[in-house]
């Protein structure tokens, strides 16, 4: 049985404490599915795939905003198996030869589907991530048998963009986005700041702008969806947490600015060409149990005991 640290939190990383913080006024939910519904937990067996998905939820005052705008993040797994032959991985992303936002971007209806089905993002009339220059959707693998390129203890993979993609869905070895983003980034540190820009660029244009591709209204929009793939090591027994936090929302200062406050935006009308509302996030994580064949034997024991102690 490998041997995988378990991460339950990591100080430091719920946020970037500044003064005039965004109010949190936003839940990003992640979830799993569970064979029938999604759900905050699953239970999982070596080799399967577990599809997972990311939706922005609007907690502040009803009326406020009509749909969501825009945010950059960075999902990752902790307690992720990175170790020897079988490992852990991600399931293939969306991805077009052409930069149009049509072919690269999920349908409203691909991101609402249950179970396993096709796995991106939403992005519609927004920056492509289908080429060397626009960071192409991939996996970075941090601990076990790999570095751990600035990521806390433990081990993990996290979802984000690189410009050194060479067409395989593995992690990459090199690249400006192999290393962990920063919880905490100075104005005119670019080799910081692109660790942040390299993550997952998700958004929408107005509902005008959008035609011919999906705008989809709301204050509870599912914006990205993907699919973990269970080492095919026999003997686990581990849960593994899905989840992301403010080291990878998208600057309020961009790029050049010492504004650290880290946000996502939501729009005031549909027909917001940029949206207006900005807000702190709160994460609400999603687990994957992955039990032992042993725990596995001992349940049904267990269960099979109470049925003989109910028929007596």
């Amino acid at each position: 049985m490998k041997s995988i640290v378990t991460l339950l939190a990591v100080a430091g990383l719920a946020g970037v404490a500044q003064a005039q913080a965004f109010p949190t006024n936003t839940n990003m939910v992640f979830e799993v599915w569970n064979g029938s519904s999604w759900s905050n937990t699953t239970n999982a067996t070596p080799g399967s795939s577990v599809p997972f998905r990311v939706r922005m939820v609007w907690t502040g005052a009803a009326g406020e905003v009509s749909a969501f705008d825009s945010v950059l993040v960075q999902p990752y797994f902790s307690n992720a198996d990175n170790s020897g032959a079988n490992q852990d991985g991600l399931a293939p992303i969306k991805r077009a030869a052409a930069p149009t936002f049509a072919a690269q971007s999920l349908t409203a209806g691909e991101l609402a589907a249950t179970g396993l089905g096709v796995t991106g993002r939403n992005n519609f009339s927004r920056t492509a991530m289908n080429t060397a220059g626009f960071n192409v959707l991939t996996f970075f693998r941090h601990g076990g048998d790999a570095a751990q390129n600035g990521a806390p203890t433990g081990s993990f993979l996290r979802v984000a963009g690189s410009g050194t993609w060479s067409g395989s869905d593995n992690s990459q070895a090199a690249g400006a986005n192999n290393a962990w983003p920063a919880a905490s980034i100075p104005a005119n540190q670019a080799s910081l700041i692109q660790r942040v820009l390299r993550g997952v660029n998700i958004g929408q244009g107005s509902n005008t702008s959008s035609i011919g591709y999906d705008f989809i209204a709301g204050t509870d929009v599912v914006v990205f969806r993907g699919a973990f793939v269970v080492s095919s090591d026999a003997n686990q027994d581990r849960t593994v947490s899905l989840t992301a936090d403010s080291s990878s929302l998208a600057r309020e200062g961009g790029s050049t600015s010492a504004d650290d406050r880290r946000r996502v935006v939501w729009k005031a009308t549909n027909g917001d060409t940029a949206g207006a509302i900005k807000s702190s996030v709160n994460f609400i994580p999603a687990s994957i149990v992955i039990p032992s064949p042993a725990s596995l034997a001992l349940v049904g024991l267990g269960g099979l005991v109470a049925a003989r102690r109910r028929r007596a």
